[in-house]
């Protein structure tokens, strides 16, 4: 766990909240796979909610990100727009989709639809 906290440092170190997370999870995983005392595990979980805490409390960028998610629909037009446009996607594209490249909200809505929101292009 100490080598995967050294890796999660650096990662944080590139502000990089998000793969931080899930390379402890990985971690944590391989540990009680590897037949670790779920009791001594159990104890570490605090100590990752407080740091994961700590980290989104650190930078206000990931505060921002955070409520965002958590509550779309307070800010439509500024950080939460992106997610909005991939909701509304998915929602247009009915139970089977509308297929590979016929998405209607990439076309002017979506302003980062090559990134992180491939089902909304796919749906």
């Amino acid at each position: 766990l100490a080598i995967a906290a050294v890796f999660a440092g650096l990662i944080i170190l590139e502000k990089n909240l998000s793969i931080t997370a899930i390379v402890m999870m990985v971690a944590f995983i391989m540990i009680l796979v590897g037949g670790a005392k779920i009791s001594h595990l159990l104890s570490l979980i605090p100590v990752g909610l407080a740091a994961g805490i700590g980290l989104i409390l650190a930078e206000s960028y990931r505060l921002d990100r955070l409520t965002s998610f958590l509550n779309p629909w307070a800010d439509q037009s500024g950080n939460s727009y992106q997610l909005i446009q991939s909701l509304y996607a998915l929602g247009s594209g009915g139970l089977f989709g509308v297929g590979l490249g016929n998405s209607r909200q990439k076309a002017l809505f979506m302003p980062e639809p090559h990134n992180d929101f491939i089902f909304a292009i796919i749906g």
